[in-house]
């Protein structure tokens, strides 16, 4: 215990009055590392006693402060909810270590993947962080780790698969949402929120507003060729009128019907957004730098581009080439 480095990141772990503290700083040398764990443990003595507030009390509280602007919202607030009836509606101060391992033994009882069990992990560690931090209900919050995430191969089209696809899909809209979560690697929810008033044609790019985005964050994709044809009878079109006049659960039947026809009903992985997938992964065989396949994609964080830097090794041999040649110019010195 003490102040010590994992990574690049300075961690703090001691034992206040009985209560083990352990939580990352924001440091960048031992030292300031020493002094925000001064800090934490001034707080520690000056914080006031735990109060009563129990774990729906503050689900809702940090719904209404919080997460009623999200798109996700009631989500959060559903799944939050789910966690009063796996630990009961305990008092804050009482959700420790222990409390969190049974959640998250009990998530996975239930077979949910990592990438879920986390979710449930971050919309708890939310409650508790507001209302250490800024309610001042509670003195300290427990450690809650994160499963590691499976970087499994996730399904990419090939060229062939996408022709049968777009050949079995008799209804028009599916062929052409087919080409345009393909092309742009929209979202299925994002590609059936767009209007025409999205499609700026003289810039030749699709508009995707904070409001459809997932990130909750604008950006703008480039059209193909084939998409803009596909797009090109909304030019001129008088209101706002969607492109998809249909919701997810009608495009999932139709999904399921396309996979049918093109012979792929029993095939693993053929999922719509595998089509995303595919998108991203011919962008970097392409050559295209991660950083601009996030900004295509809309990811929050760099960690999901990450998972396609592994399908350009003509990158990954470069920078080894680099290397040696750096190697060999310090040898002749």
């Amino acid at each position: 215990m003490g102040v010590y480095r994992r990574g690049v990141v300075w961690y703090c772990d001691y034992i206040e009055k009985g209560v083990r503290v352990k939580r990352a700083t924001s440091a960048i040398s031992k030292r300031e590392a020493l002094l925000e764990e001064a800090k934490i443990r001034e707080f520690m003595h000056s914080a006031p006693a735990p109060t009563d507030m129990v774990l729906s009390d503050a689900i809702h509280r940090c719904y209404k402060e919080r997460w009623a602007v999200k798109k996700a919202g009631m989500t959060m607030l559903s799944r939050t909810l789910a966690i009063v009836g796996i630990l009961g509606n305990l008092q804050l101060h009482k959700i420790d270590e222990v409390q969190v391992n049974k959640l998250s033994n009990s998530l996975r009882d239930q077979g949910l993947s990592p990438a879920t069990l986390n979710r449930y992990r971050a919309y708890l560690r939310t409650v508790l962080n507001v209302a250490w931090k800024e309610w001042k209900v509670i003195n300290r919050v427990p450690v809650i780790k994160n499963t590691p995430e499976s970087l499994k191969r996730f399904k990419v089209y090939s060229t062939e698969e996408e022709e049968k696809l777009l050949l079995a899909s008799n209804l028009s809209f599916m062929r052409d949402l087919v080409i345009l979560l393909v092309d742009t690697g929209m979202r299925l929810g994002e590609a059936l929120a767009i209007t025409n008033k999205d499609i700026d044609f003289d810039r030749n790019i699709i508009v995707l507003g904070s409001e459809i985005t997932k990130s909750e964050k604008s950006r703008s994709v480039p059209m193909t060729k084939r998409v803009r044809e596909m797009l090109s009878p909304m030019a001129g079109i008088s209101g706002r009128v969607p492109v998809f006049n249909v919701n997810k659960d009608a495009v999932e039947r139709a999904w399921l019907k396309v996979k049918r026809e093109a012979g792929y009903e029993d095939s693993d992985g053929m999922v719509l957004h595998a089509l995303r997938h595919t998108y991203a992964s011919r962008l970097v065989q392409a050559g295209v730098e991660l950083y601009t396949v996030k900004e295509l994609l809309g990811h929050s964080t760099f960690k999901m581009t990450e998972r396609y830097a592994h399908l350009n090794p003509v990158k990954l041999q470069a920078a080894v080439a680099v290397l040696e040649r750096h190697k060999g110019e310090r040898h002749e010195s």
